[in-house]
């Protein structure tokens, strides 16, 4: 298959995408979002949910099983920060990116894309880069073990 776009234009036009995505983000959230690619899931969804349904009023902290590189906890504990709540996020995770070995829907194994998701992060426990990402983060509870 032809490229239509150059592979150069392409090495300057990511950037600028990625700066600019970045750039609606704290317009539209008030703060940054985290390193890319540390959030798998996409909060912002999540976030908008939250806001359009008033669900801060609600008795209650938050709880987030599994986090992978903390990016999404990230995302949810600025957010409550911006919108003033007292609410503490508990965030469980076991980080053992070898724990899951359940095949997706491509018959690749959970374990085998953590694994690989983290070697951008030059060779860091799963572990180190969430305590990184979510650094600044005071109102987050991690607790360390399996959910069940």
């Amino acid at each position: 298959m032809k490229r239509i776009i150059p592979k150069f234009i392409l090495q300057i036009l990511l950037p600028l995408l990625n700066t600019t995505s970045d750039i609606f983000f704290k317009v539209k959230y008030g703060f940054w979002p985290p390193i890319r690619g540390s959030d798998l899931v996409g909060y912002e969804i999540l976030l908008d949910f939250i806001k359009q349904h008033h669900l801060l009023d609600l008795g209650g902290d938050v709880v987030e099983i599994g986090t992978f590189l903390g990016g999404g906890a990230n995302k949810l504990a600025k957010f409550l920060e911006r919108e003033r709540s007292s609410k503490i996020l508990y965030v469980i995770d076991i980080f053992d990116p070898n724990f899951d070995w359940t095949l997706n829907t491509s018959g690749i194994a959970m374990a085998n894309i953590y694994n690989d998701l983290l070697t951008k992060f030059n060779g860091r426990s799963q572990q180190d880069v969430f305590l990184d990402i979510n650094r600044d983060c005071t109102n987050i509870e991690c607790l360390i073990g399996d959910s069940k």
